[in-house]
This record gives C-alpha cells, sequence and structure tokens, in this order.
C-alpha cells in the first residue's frame, strides 16, 4: 500500500455494542494511544441505529453475543463495509462464529492484563482495523 493510499484510509473508529465497563475499560486502554477512536452501544437496536447513521463512519463492530440480536448487528457492519468482530461467554457461540468466518473471542480472554489478554487485544485490534500499523506492546 502506498503512502497515498494510507492517507486516505478513515481513522479507525470502533462501536462496541454490549460490553459490559470492565471490558470497556479495557479496549479504551488499548484503543486510545493507538489513536483509535471508539463509541458504543448498549443494545442491538442503539448500534442497528448508529451504523444506520454513518456519522462518523464506522470502520469496525465489536458487539457481545449475550444479546440475541447479535448476527444483526454483524449483518449490518458487513453491510456497510466494516470489520466486524464477536465477543461471547459461550465455546460453543465461538465455534459457530469462526465456522462462518467471523472473527471471534472469548470475553475471558480479554480481561485482566496479562501476557495472553495483551496478545488477545492486540489480535482484536488487527481484526477490527487491519490496516492500522501495531507496536507488539500494549
Amino acid at each position: 500500500m502506498t503512502q497515498d493510499q494510507e492517507r486516505n484510509l478513515p481513522q479507525p473508529n470502533i462501536l462496541i455494542v454490549g460490553a459490559d465497563p470492565k471490558i470497556r475499560q479495557r479496549l479504551r486502554y488499548a484503543f486510545e494511544p493507538r489513536g483509535i477512536s471508539y463509541e458504543s452501544a448498549s443494545s442491538a437496536k442503539e448500534a442497528l441505529k448508529k451504523l444506520d447513521d454513518g456519522e462518523p463512519p464506522i470502520t469496525g463492530v465489536l458487539t457481545c453475543a449475550l444479546q440475541g440480536d447479535y448476527p444483526k448487528v454483524l449483518e449490518a457492519a458487513r453491510g456497510i463495509g466494516a470489520q466486524a468482530v464477536l465477543m461471547t461467554r459461550s465455546s460453543m457461540t465461538l465455534q459457530k462464529a469462526h465456522e462462518e468466518a467471523t472473527p471471534a473471542y472469548l470475553i475471558g480472554q480479554l480481561a485482566g492484563r496479562t501476557r495472553e489478554g495483551n496478545e488477545t487485544i492486540g489480535k482484536l485490534i488487527m481484526d477490527l482495523s487491519p490496516t492500522l500499523e501495531m507496536s507488539p506492546d500494549l
């Protein structure tokens, strides 16, 4: 990718849907130093409205599978060309997401400031913003 192409890419703006406050805080600590802006939606209905509004443009959606409408949110995200990633507490939902080629993570992997947690957050950020340059340290 040329420098001109990189300059024309939208700044990452992630919509976090349905995550509990601890997960949002953990993501905020990872996103802010990298210049990733984010907003949150407490429900699928609110997320769908934000995706439909399109201002500011959403480049990635991280949704929690605790809400029954999460497939609608993932579909709407893909419909606008945003990266879509799923968080879940269920290993069955995780497996189903992977079968559908949807990047997915267990919520427990995102908690805590462990090496595994940091690596998972790094992978999640790359899934949400594949054009973002990442430094190895979180």
